[in-house]
Parts: structure tokens; sequence; C-alpha cells
């Protein structure tokens, strides 16, 4: 008779556990994180915190990151994501979009500051990706991405 209990307490909790373990592996991250502006917006399609894609429409124009710059894109920080597009300072007129964001982790971090992203889009479609990074505590660097 104990055995039999002892064999149904076994199962009972096996059981149980089933559920717990299946629930734990369907935990998942975002799968797309939609930036919106007033009257624009940023879609980041993501794979385990990398930008698998990005679509940024704006002003009637729809421009789309390719892939190899894409998959540069880690940890972004999607609460400094901006978006300029009407007024541009002087320095980037040439452009009709640039999206800016920081990206990275705690160890990515150079004199209190995360790095920079640009992304420029000029003619309906996508230019180049800077990357800025402060170098010292009064000055940055830029290099494309």
């Amino acid at each position: 008779m104990r055995v039999h209990c002892f064999v149904i307490a076994v199962c009972s909790y096996m059981l149980a556990a089933i559920p717990a373990l299946a629930h734990r592996d369907r935990i998942e991250g975002p799968s797309s994180i939609v930036v919106r502006f007033e009257d624009s917006e940023a879609t980041f399609r993501l794979a385990d915190q990398l930008v698998t894609g990005l679509r940024v429409r704006t002003a009637g124009h729809s421009y789309v990151v390719p892939a190899a710059v894409c998959k540069k894109l880690r940890h972004v920080v999607f609460p400094t994501v901006s978006l300029l597009w009407d007024d541009l300072p002087a320095a980037e007129k040439y452009y009709e979009a640039v999206l800016r964001f920081s990206m990275g982790g705690d160890r990515d971090i150079r004199f209190g500051e995360l790095p920079q992203v640009h992304l420029y889009f000029a003619s309906g479609r996508f230019l180049k990706a800077e990357v800025t990074y402060k170098d010292t505590n009064t000055s940055w660097q830029t290099k494309d991405l």
C-alpha cells in the first residue's frame, strides 16, 4: 500500500511540474517594437535583443535599413530613439531624415555615455549609418557603423 501511495505521489508531482516547465519555455521577448512620433514611426524587428529589421516611415516616405546594418545594432535603448526630419541642423540639411538612439550595455559606457547611432536617409532610401563614442570627458569620435 505504501509503494502504491509513493508511486501516486511521484506521478502527481511529475504531472504538476510539466506545465511549469512548458510555461517557462514559452517566455519570449517582443518580436518587434514600434516607436511612434507625431506623424512618423520606426519599426524595429527583434530576435534576442538584436535588430533583424528596421523600417522608418516619415513625411510620406518609407525607408528600409539593410540587414547588414541591422545586425550591427545590439541592445538598442528604445527610450532614446528620436527622429529628425523637418528642422535638421545645418550640417545635416542634405538628409531628409536622421534616426538617432543610444546603443549598448554597461560594458559599452565610455566616460559616462553609451554610443550614439545615427542612421541617415535621403532620396527615399537609406544612405549611411554612423556610431559616435565619447573618447574623453569633452570630445566624441564618429565612425561608420
